[in-house]
């Protein structure tokens, strides 16, 4: 949690690409009643919550309390997942491990790569996984003792994890649906029909066109795989070593001492595995590939629980050493590289310059690059976008478009790696409205769409 709290509060706005995304949907949440972006809204409402009864309370500006509430919420969150873990622990797996093994599994579970990189711009991934491990408790209770009220409570975390975050949902299903296997087998087919209906449904109800992706995904999920984009990356290479690594030691237990294994430890081994490797598949998307790397380490730390009952003293140091080896690195690296903002300082401030030049906000949409719209609309109160989500028609529902450029007081994500977000292009003649050290902001016409698109060919 200190480690969270540093990170976090390293920079004055929320750090990452999409920092300024949660505090601008809160705010947009108490001024108007609904989110100013379709998502799952759970994690704002908590915010907008605190933030109200924070107002009430003390005369701070409401913007201040919004960004400093995201970034405590954000601080606790996730650190929050030792509590459904050590429930897990000494229900299920027992408490005989040596004290030493104890530390160094939970700072795996707190201080290894994704813990530490889900924070500030990826803040409702975060929410979600105490959320996360919370349902996968209840739900191995119900594997074990199938009391309904387990799978009552299951239900009931998963349903919150929905409302949460889209991404770790899925993946919470998918473990749903593969325990439903491993149990009934041929009897779960129309059960885990309804559940898929139920999750898109869900997934509909908040956010359509998010919903109307699923049926394309097929087409994309393998599009650039991970392992032929180019060298990758040490923490998601530690993390498929250590997938693998537990792969094949699950496997083995499975195929030559399953006469060791109890019936529960064979189903949980057979229900999480799949997890695993799934998480780690080699020919996934790039971009899909890195956001399922980032949940690798909650199946890790399940199929650890089983398999670490039948570790010899040897094979304890083994693992032991290789926990602390990811740990460390990983809390060398982070706390080295710590993820700033996305603008500087000064170039938000000079973002309010633009205020003046814009007479009817509701009515104005400025397209700018990903990680700066978000600062630009909670500056301005305009409606933001992005060049590729621009056509003809965007015209006649907005009174004014501008297209605004950053020209400096862009803060570098990854060392040495050049930003995969580009700055919006139009091939405008006329001078812009606005310029600054920072900024070049230039109203669009209707008809310099189709002379982009023809520049672009």
């Amino acid at each position: 949690m200190t480690l969270r709290l540093i990170f976090n509060y390293n920079s004055e706005l929320i750090a990452g690409i999409n920092g300024g995304y949660y505090p601008l949907q809160v705010r947009t949440l108490l001024e108007t009643g609904h989110l100013g972006f379709y998502d799952m809204p759970l994690y704002f409402y908590l915010n907008a919550f605190i933030v109200k009864i924070a107002s009430l309370l003390t005369n701070i500006d409401i913007d201040i309390l919004i960004i400093h509430t995201s970034k405590i919420i954000d601080s606790i969150s996730l650190p929050l997942l030792v509590f459904p873990l050590y429930l897990t622990a000494i229900s299920f797996f027992g408490n005989e491990r040596p004290k030493t093994f104890e530390i160094i599994f939970i700072g795996f579970a707190t201080l290894s790569f994704s813990p530490l990189i889900l924070t500030s711009d990826l803040q409702k991934n975060a929410f979600a996984i105490p959320l996360m491990l919370f349902f996968i408790h209840y739900l191995l209770a119900f594997i074990r003792s199938m009391i309904k009220r387990n799978l009552l409570l299951s239900i009931i975390f998963i349903i919150l994890i929905g409302l949460t975050h889209f991404g770790v949902f899925s993946i919470s299903i998918i473990i749903l649906i593969i325990s439903l296997l491993v149990i009934y087998r041929k009897k779960a087919i129309l059960p885990i029909l309804g559940i898929i209906i139920f999750g898109i449904l869900m997934v509909f109800l908040f956010d359509s066109s998010r919903a109307e992706r699923l049926f394309s995904l097929w087409n994309i999920i393998f599009e650039k795989p991970i392992i032929l984009q180019g060298p990758i990356s040490p923490p998601d290479l530690f993390n498929y070593i250590f997938s693998y690594a537990l792969l094949g030691l699950g496997i083995l237990y499975l195929a030559k001492r399953k006469h060791n294994l109890s019936s529960y430890q064979r189903n949980t081994l057979t229900i999480f595995l799949p997890i695993i490797f799934i998480l780690s598949f080699p020919l996934l998307d790039i971009e899909y590939a890195r956001r399922f790397s980032l949940l690798l380490f909650i199946p890790q730390i399940i199929v650890l629980f089983v398999l670490s009952d039948f570790f010899n003293r040897s094979l304890i140091k083994i693992i032991g050493a290789m926990l602390i080896l990811i740990t460390t690195a990983s809390i060398l690296l982070m706390t080295c590289n710590i993820k700033p903002s996305s603008i500087t300082k000064e170039a938000f401030q000079d973002l309010k310059n633009i205020e003046q030049y814009i007479s009817e906000p509701d009515k104005t949409l400025i397209i700018a690059r990903h990680g700066l719209e978000w600062w630009t609309a909670w500056q301005l109160d305009t409606k933001v976008g992005q060049d590729k989500s621009l056509s003809n028609e965007t015209f006649l529902k907005y009174e004014k478009i501008i297209c605004l450029v950053q020209l400096d007081g862009i803060n570098q994500m990854h060392p040495g790696q050049k930003s995969q977000f580009h700055e919006p292009f139009f091939p405008i003649k006329r001078k812009p409205f606005y310029s600054s050290n920072y900024f070049r902001a230039t109203e669009l016409k209707s008809g310099e769409l189709d002379k982009t698109h023809n520049a672009r060919r």
